[in-house]
């Protein structure tokens, strides 16, 4: 009888393979496998070509004490005799060679499976490669049993091209599983220029190389070696990396893959019901489920997987194929996509669909119907983009959209593009439509800055939309805004009363029109008149604070400009210099002088108090310099007054008359005098003649001709005793106290000062004192003799805050603190998520290091860079930095 042959041992298939000198050293990711395998079970899922063999060679690397039972299946490990005799091998060399004692029959075998690893080495790992070929059988279900076993302390790690369909449940309920997936093991930028470094390969672009690959290794190792010029263009990747992915992942594909991935070269990221949209079908879940079991280049974006990341080369793999496709076939997939995408409210995405589909009354259509939306919330720059998109022809010909496109340009301060595209609709329509009238009263509204009677101009285009009967929702969206200018106007000639009422008249019409944003414009300006009293300034700034944040005021609305305009001065009254410093910046970024140059004066000239007080006076000088030179050119005599006396205020403060002699003849006031007001008609523009009257007095003033500017003081009052404006007042009357002071009535001076000390302990802004009284210290140790309880610590402490520069003083000041004077902080500050974040980005790490380091989506990182971009007032990583270093955030 013959003696029967054992079966040949083949010991490949229990070594782990050694590790390639060459290997990219990858210790972030072999630290975060050992922390996973600190757990009972770990898997690594991941297509072929991902370097899972590679990462358990490196981690075995950095610690070779481990005991590693290493065993590499495949599909002919399916016989009971065969697997048990390579796994129980592959233990006893982990374990020291200790005895296997084979069993008598395969029965047996699985049932001592569970008794045997209950007694192996307590630190012992298993690691099983290709997990994946294990199908249902009495073999895994005595692995699993295994695995999950509570008296076992061995600990598993699967190695698997396919997500396991496992029970793993009692596991996870414990917290002992964990699993890394192809998101975790793909290469980042960095990592790819870093391999090619060490392979030698000279590279130009790995950004490229990245795009075409999305880090997967065996796609980047193929590049490298194939095109190591660097890939200029991502639709030709090197041959060989296109060919090795269809042997791996394209090959033996299900028909309804195909149609999903069709449907994700349209549109990527995918979602089911959209790809079922273009496609016209109704499996495309079927086969995201399928790319999913398979780990086949297929990533969720969301936590509840409705959307979906296809791997590009899929699509570049599938080139040839999809360029076979009719024309006619992929514009009518883009118009499938852009339509339900519309529908589903994602119309930017939806539009670029729509536009690519080719259909222009379809794209016409659904812009006309999203732009009204946009207008009345205050998205305007999607208006004015979009809008752009179409062919003049199709614009003039759909007036809807043409309208709301004209109002968006003039209210995002575009008036010249406006007045442009109305003055051709025009030449090119003989009779005009009678819907774009309420346009004509709008740009009407937004250029009367430097008319000789705006107010009567505005008041009477107001009159003219009011006596419309049954107005359209436009109409009222149109009067609600010319009534919030009429408002604004009001505000800034500081009659407040008047600018609340209209305000609150805005307010009524925007709500008629359901336009959210042109509602918040109207709260915003029935707040800002508050500011009729100093005590309610810091709560002025507190309601305007909270309410950019509750409605969500984005920078591309216009209300947003505005807003932040009025508030810079008000926070510069009550000392709050760098809140004022961030909102004269933010205001500077979306306004210039050549748009609303009055507007604009407001934060110019606070900016220029900032600058003044932060002892750069000569850069303060020539930014008023350069504000007269565009008033004077734009003829605006309030404008020129309004720098004026900021001007002459600068030359009294720093007692140098011929600075602010020479600054009054540059601007001729002398044409007016401030002595007949009597003979001052009602059409004239009275605050430009008032703020040219503070001029004169200014003049006067330092010419020591204290009797004119007594004069020109009471011309003053008598102009502004209707004007009930309590920070007017108090300029005036800090005048008067100079005047008495610097003419020899010095008890008459401490007096008048006594009645304004104990109305600004009530009231705040008192920066007035020290912006106007140069005496002021002088004064303050007089009175304090006189009335000691008066001068109260905290009043003290506010005048030392706001002490400006001595003339000594202002040359000596270094760059360094010119610097941090002027530094913003925020007005909101970093979460503590979001201050790590921003140490990783600090230190070069990329958008996916971030996530592999801190565990987290690339969605998730890119929403924290968001909100720490809006927080730092930045646009981009290096700014953000920069502002943080600044900030002292970050070191």
């Amino acid at each position: 009888m013959s003696t029967p042959q054992t079966p040949s041992f083949d010991r490949r298939k229990i070594t782990l393979p050694p590790l390639n000198d060459k290997l990219l050293s990858r210790s972030r990711l072999t630290a975060q496998l050992n922390q996973c395998l600190q757990s009972k079970l770990t898997i690594i899922a991941a297509p072929a070509g991902s370097g899972k063999t590679e990462l358990v060679q490196q981690w075995r690397s950095q610690y070779p004490q481990t005991r590693l039972a290493w065993l590499n299946l495949d599909k002919n490990d399916e016989g009971t005799v065969d697997f048990s005799r390579y796994l129980r091998q592959s233990v006893s060399e982990a374990c020291d060679n200790v005895p296997i004692y084979p069993p008598h029959s395969p029965q047996e075998d699985l049932a001592a499976l569970e008794h045997y690893f209950q007694e192996a080495h307590p630190e012992l790992i298993v690691c099983l490669d290709n997990s994946h070929v294990l199908s249902p059988s009495p073999i895994r279900d005595a692995l699993l049993r295994c695995i999950c076993d509570p008296y076992s302390k061995v600990r598993w790690l699967l190695l698997s091209q396919q997500q396991l369909d496992w029970d793993f449940t009692e596991l996870q309920l414990k917290d002992q599983f964990q699993q890394l997936g192809s998101t975790d093991l793909n290469l980042t930028v960095s990592e790819i220029t870093e391999l090619a470094n060490l392979r030698q390969y000279p590279i130009e672009d790995a950004q490229a190389i990245y795009d075409i690959t999305q880090g997967w290794i065996a796609g980047v190792n193929l590049s490298l070696a194939t095109h190591s010029t660097g890939v200029q263009n991502n639709s030709h990747p090197p041959q060989k990396t296109i060919d090795l992915f269809q042997h791996l992942a394209i090959s033996d594909l299900p028909p309804e893959v195909f149609d999903l991935i069709y449907a994700a070269e349209i549109c990527n990221p995918i979602n089911s019901e959209l790809a079922d949209q273009i496609n016209q079908t109704k499996n495309s879940w079927e086969a995201i489920d399928y790319l999913q079991r398979n780990c086949l280049f297929i990533q969720p974006l969301d936590q509840q997987e409705n959307w979906f990341q296809i791997h590009p080369l899929f699509f570049i793999a599938l080139q040839k194929t999809l360029s076979k496709a009719p024309e006619t076939t992929r514009e009518q997939r883009h118009l499938r996509a852009g339509q339900w995408l519309i529908e589903h409210q994602i119309t930017e995405q939806g539009l670029q669909h729509l536009l690519l589909g080719k259909n222009g009354e379809l794209f016409d259509q659904h812009l006309t119907d999203v732009t009204q939306d946009w207008l009345l919330n205050g998205n305007l720059n999607e208006i004015n983009h979009w809008c752009a998109q179409v062919d003049s022809d199709r614009l003039f010909d759909n007036t809807q959209l043409l309208l709301q496109y004209l109002l968006s340009l003039t209210l995002s301060f575009r008036t010249s593009e406006a007045s442009q595209t109305l003055k051709t609709y025009d030449e090119t329509h003989p009779v005009r439509a009678p819907e774009l009238d309420i346009t004509r009263q709008l740009l009407t509204c937004f250029t009367l800055d430097t008319q000789h009677q705006p107010s009567e101009q505005r008041d009477r285009i107001r009159q003219e939309l009011l006596l419309k009967k049954n107005k359209t929702l436009m109409e009222n969206f149109v009067l609600g805004t010319v009534t919030n200018i009429a408002s604004l106007y009001a505000y800034l000639n500081y009659d407040l009363e008047q600018a609340a009422a209209y305000a609150n008249e805005g307010l009524r019409y925007h709500r008629l029109a359901n336009s959210i944003h042109g509602e918040s414009y109207s709260e915003f300006l029935n707040a800002s008149s508050k500011f009729s009293s100093g005590k309610h300034s810091q709560e002025t700034i507190t309601h305007i604070e909270q309410f950019l944040k509750a409605k969500h005021i984005q920078r591309s609305q216009p209300c947003y400009v505005v807003m932040c305009v009025s508030i810079a001065p008000l926070c510069y009254e009550l000392n709050q210099h760098d809140k004022s410093l961030h909102y004269c910046q933010a205001a500077a970024a979306d306004m210039n002088l050549e748009t609303h140059l009055e507007i604009t004066i407001l934060y110019q000239l606070t900016y220029a108090k900032l600058l003044y007080r932060s002892g750069q006076q000569d850069q303060s000088e020539q930014l008023l310099n350069s504000m007269l030179d565009h008033s004077s050119t734009a003829h605006s005599s309030r404008a020129v007054a309004m720098v004026s006396l900021e001007r002459l205020r600068q030359a009294m403060i720093d007692k140098k008359p011929d600075r602010g002699i020479g600054f009054y003849q540059r601007l001729k006031l002398d044409e007016i005098s401030p002595k007949q007001p009597e003979d001052i008609s009602e059409t004239e523009d009275f605050q430009s003649w008032g703020l040219i009257c503070v001029g004169r007095l200014v003049y006067d003033f330092l010419q020591n001709n204290y009797h004119d500017a007594q004069t020109a003081l009471d011309n003053l009052r008598h102009f502004l005793k209707e004007k009930d404006n309590q920070y007017i007042n108090v300029i005036l009357d800090v005048f008067q106290i100079a005047i008495f002071w610097r003419s020899g009535q010095k008890e008459l001076a401490l007096n008048e000062l006594s009645v304004i000390i104990e109305q600004l302990n009530q009231q705040g802004f008192y920066c007035v004192l020290r912006d106007y009284l140069a005496d002021l210290d002088e004064m303050l140790v007089a009175l304090k003799d006189k009335l000691p309880k008066l001068i109260t610590p905290s009043f003290k402490a506010d005048l030392q805050l706001q002490a400006t520069p001595s003339n000594t003083q202002s040359t000596a000041i270094s760059e360094p603190d010119k610097a941090r004077r002027l530094v913003t902080p925020l007005l909101e500050p970093l979460t503590k998520r979001e201050l790590v974040l921003l140490t990783d980005i600090a230190n070069g790490l990329s958008n996916q290091e971030i996530s592999d380091k801190r565990f987290v989506a690339i969605s998730t990182v890119k929403w924290h860079l968001k909100n720490i971009y809006a927080k730092l007032n930045a646009k981009h990583r290096a700014q953000a930095i920069a502002r943080a270093r600044e900030l002292s955030i970050i070191d």
